[in-house]
């Protein structure tokens, strides 16, 4: 069996389409949890867990251990689960005496058991027979990271999804407050869904700002536009309330986001034949943001974008106490904002 999506895979669950042996691996933890819960929540019924739901953790236990118990045959039930978490830490996974029990377990599953493995933080070497033998006889799920450009995108799809309604760009102000945590990400759109009193309703800034904690008005995103647009009274306003926030506001994380920015502008340059739906396309952004970015352009010309980013490759790293290690995070910040202005 190919790598699925997780969408597919869910959708087999809730069908009961259940496969003996789900490997689940990669980066992102969020969906090897979601699908794993999942399959815990659909394989037995509430009365048929105790004598047929098995919770194993691979630092206590060795393949052989494990294949011993899914070997085993259910009691009183259809089938049984084995559910294999922190996989990753499984000694003998990738070692020659376990890959070779699981490859001879890959050759004839037991059908009555359903065998998951939870192998997060890290994905499987595709070049090892192990990795091919799973993709050819196994659902095996690779759960990589949303990348950030792609992170409002996703914001505004699962909130979507969850039958609300969004705007983009609010959809970006949680993405660039709360960070590629996705797992983060769902608890705080929880809080908001709990408070909201029918489905239908409209996710607004204000929300965001009550159940969330960030600023309409303070954060990442408004600083990036108001630099984009030169609007120095703005982004010293801004740049002053994150010095006096530097906890919530970290200069690591304002120089990253300036960062990206600035590269977008520069793909903006580069492309400013193609239409808004190519454009958005290229900078891996809604359509809505187009406008943003050439508006940017026209600020600052190419020559300029790239001073700029020397300007915040050396800022990140006074950040990090490399050249400037007596001066406070709120003057490295002001004294960056001042040198793209001034380009």
């Amino acid at each position: 069996m190919p790598v699925i999506e997780s969408d597919k895979l869910l959708a087999d669950i809730q069908a009961s389409k259940f496969a003996p042996v789900y490997f689940l691996h990669g980066e992102e933890e969020y969906y090897i949890d979601l699908v794993a819960s999942a399959i815990e929540h659909g394989a037995l019924q509430p009365s048929e867990k105790d004598f047929n739901q098995h919770i194993l953790f691979g630092k206590d236990h060795s393949m052989a251990s494990i294949l011993q118990t899914a070997r085993k045959f259910p009691m009183f039930a259809e089938r049984q689960l084995v559910i294999v978490k922190e996989a990753q830490e499984l000694k003998d996974l990738t070692k020659e005496v376990g890959e070779k029990l699981m490859l001879n377990y890959l050759d004839s599953p037991l059908p009555s058991t359903i065998l998951v493995f939870c192998h997060k933080n890290k994905s499987l070497d595709k070049r090892k027979a192990l990795y091919k033998a799973l993709d050819k006889k196994a659902l095996l799920l690779n759960s990589a990271p949303i990348a950030d450009y792609k992170l409002g995108k996703w914001v505004q799809t699962e909130i979507e999804r969850e039958g609300y309604k969004v705007k983009p760009e609010v959809a970006q102000l949680m993405a660039e407050f709360i960070g590629n945590d996705l797992h983060r990400i769902v608890n705080e759109l929880k809080k908001i869904k709990e408070n909201l009193p029918k489905k239908g309703e409209t996710i607004t800034e204000e929300l965001v700002e009550k159940y969330v904690g960030v600023s309409r008005e303070y954060n990442v995103f408004e600083l990036n536009k108001a630099i984009g647009f030169k609007d120095a009274e703005k982004t010293y306003r801004i740049v002053n309330y994150f010095d006096s926030n530097s906890k919530n506001h970290p200069l690591v994380v304002t120089v990253g986001s300036l960062f990206n920015y600035f590269v977008k502008v520069i793909k903006t340059h580069a492309n400013r034949d193609k239409g808004e739906g190519q454009l958005a396309a290229v900078l891996g952004v809604n359509p809505f943001f187009v406008k943003e970015y050439t508006a940017a352009a026209k600020m600052y010309p190419y020559p300029k974008c790239v001073r700029i980013i020397e300007y915040i490759r050396q800022t990140d790293l006074a950040s990090k106490g490399i050249g400037s290690p007596s001066v406070n995070d709120g003057y490295i910040l002001k004294e960056l904002v001042h040198k793209i202005f001034h380009a």
